[in-house]
């Protein structure tokens, strides 16, 4: 379960701000062009991010008196190669209900007034209050020129590990609890799926959906990593697995990638 935090510095350094507006808690990012070792072109997995923000504070909006909130499940929907480097994506959350125990959020992706995805946010109300952390000021940092700058990841040295990520702690990307704030997680999960896809030879496919599963806080520590399977890889789609795993061997959170030609 990613633990909710409404922390800008996270949200500058993925590039995400806030929209003013009648409409409360619209999220708006530019698509960055990368051209590295780990993504090529834009990483969708930073919309993942963005819907988990916006529709993550519209559900946080709502809940009890003296309780925080979790995000459980994130979806997210593409139109195949509507969103390019460049293009700027407003997402916009709207409440599809909720009740004492939690909320369900869903989230219009608009590029140029034109709709181009969706996504879904499942939230949980929790007793309690979370830490005082502080934090690093983002803009002591350098600025992120790479999507492993900005995710705070990397390849492994040994090349037999295919479809693996390494995360480096990294205080801009910390949510309250201490762990890796959840829309980082996601964005990750979606690299890591690309990164299989590379392995094998298949560099060419775009992201069409991504259904994402938070089962515990994630901590970047010696041992922790991102890992990703191809399930099936036909002529123009594939299916990949990812999963999010602590030190420990724990899942912390699960993505399923599906991608298109």
């Amino acid at each position: 379960m990613e633990e909710r935090r409404y922390d800008a510095r996270t949200e500058i350094r993925l590039g995400t701000e806030r929209v003013d507006g009648s409409t409360p808690h619209v999220m708006r990012t530019r698509m960055i062009g990368f051209d590295d070792d780990l993504c090529v072109g834009p990483c969708l997995g930073l919309l993942a991010a963005t819907v988990d923000a916006a529709g993550g504070a519209i559900n946080h909006d709502l809940r009890v008196d003296g309780s925080w909130t979790v995000t459980t499940e994130v979806s997210l929907d593409l139109v195949r190669h509507r969103v390019r480097p460049g293009d700027v994506v407003d997402v916009t959350p709207t409440l599809i209900g909720y009740d004492d125990t939690g909320a369900l959020a869903r989230t219009d992706l608009v590029v140029d007034g034109s709709l181009v995805g969706m996504g879904t946010v499942r939230s949980f109300f929790v007793r309690g209050a979370l830490p005082e952390l502080v934090y690093l000021d983002v803009h002591a940092r350098p600025a992120a020129t790479t999507i492993g700058d900005m995710l705070a990841i990397g390849r492994p040295t040994r090349p037999d590990q295919v479809g693996v990520l390494i995360p480096e702690r990294d205080e801009l990307l910390i949510n309250d609890s201490g762990a890796t704030n959840g829309g980082v997680v996601a964005a990750c999960l979606e690299v890591a799926a690309h990164c299989a896809l590379r392995d094998a030879g298949r560099p060419e496919l775009s992201t069409g959906s991504i259904r994402i599963s938070f089962l515990r806080p994630f901590a970047t520590e010696p041992g922790a990593h991102y890992t990703a399977s191809i399930i099936r890889a036909g002529q123009s789609t594939a299916t990949i697995d990812a999963a999010a795993v602590l030190a420990s061997d724990q899942v912390a959170a699960t993505a399923r990638v599906t991608v298109y030609s």
